[in-house]
Parts: structure tokens; C-alpha cells; sequence
């Protein structure tokens, strides 16, 4: 490597091809909304608190994604932040955008709706990093936070 930025830079891509692998491979594909619409449009509740709770335990103990994440946290707030927070928030607000246009969700404001669904889970994987012994709390209170979401948001409750 030619200097230090290129090798955290190769690290960088290696991680996000990682991820982007692992993700696709349980259908969400953070990087394409438009791969993942037909699934939010027609996802019942128990399905939806699944997916969310595979990627949680994704993020929380898959060993690359999981150090990663980490060294962004404590090391690199803010590429942190572009990488995973705003990209995840713009990804939500992207799928509920078009839910809402569809008549499945209420009609609220999408990037509102983001940050709302968004940032407990990230809180709750930030928990989980400082006190791995507070998984299963966690885990119960993420199910609690989509169920409750989706119960409030969903114009058609739990269908299939």
C-alpha cells in the first residue's frame, strides 16, 4: 500500500463488498431500494420483525462488519455516520416514500418516519457493542420498537 489512507481505504471497500455479499443474501440490499420494495410492500409484521432482527444479529456478530462498525463508532464518528446512519435513514426514507405513495403506509413525512425507525436500532446495536450481556434485552425491546412501528404506520395491518 501506498500510504495509510490507502490501506484504510482498502479496508473501507473490502468490508462494504462484505456486507453488501452478506446483506443480498437475506434480501436487503441497502445499496438498492428499488431490489427491496416488493418485500416491504406486501411484509407482514412477524416478517418484517425477522428481517430486522437478521440484520441486527448481522451487524452485532458477524466478525468483519461487527470490528468494523466498532472502529467507526469509537475511531471515525463522522464516516460512521455518512456510511451507516444516513445511509441507512436515506434508505428507509426511500422505501417509505414509496409505501406511503402506494397507500400501504400512513401518510407521514418519510425522512421523519426514518429517523423514527432507524435510530433505535442503531442505539441498540451501540448497547450491545459496550454490553454484549444485554443482548437478549435488546433484542426484545427491537422487536417491540418494529412491532409497535408497524402496528402504528401500516395501513394494512399484517398482510401477507
Amino acid at each position: 500500500f501506498a500510504s495509510k489512507q490507502a490501506i484504510f481505504d482498502a479496508i473501507v471497500e473490502s468490508t462494504a463488498a462484505h456486507y453488501e455479499k452478506d446483506t443480498g443474501e437475506i434480501s436487503i440490499h441497502v445499496q438498492d431500494v428499488k431490489q427491496d420494495f416488493a418485500l416491504f410492500a406486501h411484509i407482514s409484521e412477524d416478517a418484517l420483525v425477522e428481517k430486522v432482527r437478521q440484520i441486527f444479529f448481522y451487524s452485532l456478530h458477524d466478525h468483519t462488519v461487527s470490528q468494523f462498525r466498532q472502529m467507526m463508532t469509537l475511531e471515525l464518528a463522522e464516516l460512521y455516520s455518512q456510511r451507516y446512519v444516513d445511509r441507512m435513514i436515506d434508505y428507509h426514507a426511500d422505501i417509505f416514500r414509496t409505501l406511503i405513495s402506494l397507500g400501504i403506509l400512513r401518510a407521514e413525512d418519510p425522512d421523519t418516519l426514518a429517523l423514527q425507525y432507524v435510530s433505535p436500532v442503531i442505539t441498540l446495536l451501540s448497547v450491545c457493542d459496550r454490553q454484549p450481556e444485554r443482548e437478549a434485552e435488546c433484542l426484545e425491546k427491537l422487536d417491540a420498537h418494529v412491532r409497535l412501528f408497524f402496528r402504528t404506520f401500516n395501513i394494512k395491518r399484517g398482510k401477507p
